[in-house]
């Protein structure tokens, strides 16, 4: 399941059901973005299951045009989690990295192969015409770990803590 948060023009901003919550809503961890031809498609880092995020995707793109995975938690970590989306796709894997490291491009990302790695303050990631921004999430969860706003929608997307939407008719104390 899925839920629309934004439309506007060519721009669009999904959420995945990770899962149901008690059958009164549902908890997301995982977004979406398409801007134009570019997409990228939002996730904490943890978990990856390549067939079920493919599956996900497909009603609003191709899985095979998805450009980038944009991770929460630091890639260099997780590199194992990848090796279905770097065999089976050209995907751009892009998120921190726990040990930091300097920038060397002037977005201030750093490109390894496909996977681009993010300073550890935060910078802008290129879409199509507009941009996702990488929020630091600060130090008490170390080096690395991001949110990710987007300043045309104005949604911050927090794989940490996720979003969980509630059923309309239920009300939320």
């Amino acid at each position: 399941m899925s839920t629309q948060l934004f439309r506007k023009d060519d721009h669009l901003c999904i959420a995945l059901s990770d899962h149901a919550c008690g059958g009164c809503g549902m908890q997301a961890t995982r977004f979406l973005v398409l801007d134009g031809a570019a997409s990228a498609l939002i996730v904490s880092g943890s978990a990856l299951p390549f067939a079920e995020l493919r599956a996900a995707v497909s009603p609003y793109i191709h899985p095979d045009d998805l450009e980038l995975v944009v991770c929460a938690l630091p890639v260099d970590e997780q590199a194992r989690l990848f090796v279905p989306w770097l065999e089976r796709t050209c995907v751009s894997i892009v998120g921190g990295r726990r040990g930091g490291g300097t920038a060397t491009t002037p977005a201030g990302l750093e490109r390894r192969g496909r996977f681009v790695f993010l300073p550890d303050a935060g910078a802008d990631i290129p879409l199509c015409e507009r941009t996702l921004t990488a929020l630091p999430v600060g130090r008490s969860r170390g080096a690395g770990v991001f949110r990710f706003f987007d300043p045309f929608s104005r949604l911050l997307f927090d794989c940490d803590s996720g979003v969980r939407f509630e059923h309309p008719s239920r009300e939320v104390a």
